[in-house]
């Protein structure tokens, strides 16, 4: 588009704050930047070699969605704790509806790299809780291979790993479920979709009807929003 004269905006999945503290942490030609480059700032390299305005920011600010993480998760808690008040069921409802609504299964079979560029920017831009997480983690790890189960024969040993996946598995879908699928993707591509068309509706407006704003999401995001704007065009 951007050859053809026809590239009208460059937006992104970021907002001011996270967008801002990037371009500190991951300045070109350093590092960091080597190593965590992403679609985000090759979409904005590229965009402004055609167009002079700076990137379009469609996501919500990052202290929103904080906050509507954290009311999700509380909401979760109370809603475990009240199983005959319909609290499990309103769970459910939620991890069904955000599974049916936002959840691309390509992302698990070919987002490979992308999960493995999410951990690595988890660890650097974040180094204290990434080490600490990736600690926790390996060791876990290292002591279930070098100690396992002692008393165990190899079968109880594995029965009880398996139990404790489940046992971890009924604990935290459905205190994490509503979190991710909810507040992390649904509710956030409802916000990205409705900047997109405001976005689209700001090129009519200045006589550049024909001008195409190119969007780049990250993966988690494309099969929700797109289902966002093809519904307003239903």
């Amino acid at each position: 588009y951007g050859e053809k004269g026809q590239l009208g905006s460059v937006g992104i999945e970021s907002c001011d704050r996270r967008w801002n503290l990037a371009q500190v942490l991951q300045p070109p030609g350093s590092l960091v930047r080597q190593l965590l480059d992403n679609e985000f700032q090759t979409a904005a390299d590229v965009g402004r070699q055609y167009i002079d305005t700076d990137v379009v920011l469609f996501d919500e600010a990052i202290e929103d969605n904080d906050s509507r993480i954290n009311e999700a998760f509380l909401s979760s808690v109370r809603d475990t704790l009240n199983p005959l008040g319909g609290g499990w069921t309103a769970i459910s409802d939620d991890i069904v509806r955000g599974t049916t609504e936002s959840v691309d299964p390509t992302f698990v079979s070919d987002g490979g790299s992308t999960e493995d560029s999410y951990a690595l920017a988890i660890i650097l831009r974040k180094p204290l809780k990434g080490t600490l997480l990736l600690t926790w983690t390996l060791t876990l790890i290292g002591l279930l291979v070098t100690r396992g189960f002692p008393g165990l024969s190899f079968a109880e040993g594995a029965i009880a790993s398996v139990g404790g996946v489940v046992l971890s598995g009924l604990v935290g879908l459905p205190l994490l479920g509503r979190v991710v699928l909810v507040a992390l993707l649904g509710e956030r591509n409802e916000i990205i979709g409705g900047n997109i068309r405001a976005e689209c509706q700001r090129l009519v407006e200045i006589g550049k009807e024909d001008a195409v704003c190119v969007a780049v999401l990250g993966l988690a995001h494309c099969n929700g929003v797109k289902r966002v704007l093809c519904e307003d065009v239903e």
